[in-house]
């Protein structure tokens, strides 16, 4: 829902290219904002009562910090620095979409291959799927 208004307010507003569009960091920064509201959002989903997800929210305000933060920190660093860039390169040649120039039956072959992917990959029950509670 929050990512389908932001884009719900980004085409009222124009794209990057019209007149009195928000600039390159104003873009960002509402990115930036939408994607932490929907992590903060996923909570509700993985928390099984309201008050449980109540309780984890109010938790962020008092957290300490322990060693293995540290390494978290630089993967995390490390992983959103390359997919910033990747993101930026993919924007700026109009490329957003992997397979968008591709022929059709390219682009089927590659979803056909991805889902296979994703089940032989995901064909566990270590991690089951968050929305299996509901």
């Amino acid at each position: 829902v929050g990512l389908a208004i932001e884009r719900f307010v980004a085409n009222i507003f124009g794209t990057a290219d019209a007149p009195g569009a928000p600039s390159f960091l104003g873009r960002w920064a509402r990115r930036i904002f939408i994607f932490n509201l929907v992590c903060l959002a996923w909570i509700f989903f993985r928390i099984p009562t309201f008050s449980g997800a109540w309780e984890q929210i109010s938790g962020l305000a008092h957290w300490r910090w322990i060693p293995v933060y540290g390494v978290a920190v630089r993967f995390l660093a490390l992983y959103a620095v390359l997919l910033f860039l990747l993101d930026l390169q993919m924007e700026h040649s109009q490329g957003e979409y992997l397979f968008a120039l591709r022929r059709y039956p390219v682009r089927v072959a590659a979803g056909l291959a991805f889902c296979a992917l994703v089940t032989l990959f995901g064909a566990n029950t270590a991690n089951a799927f968050l929305y299996f509670q509901f």
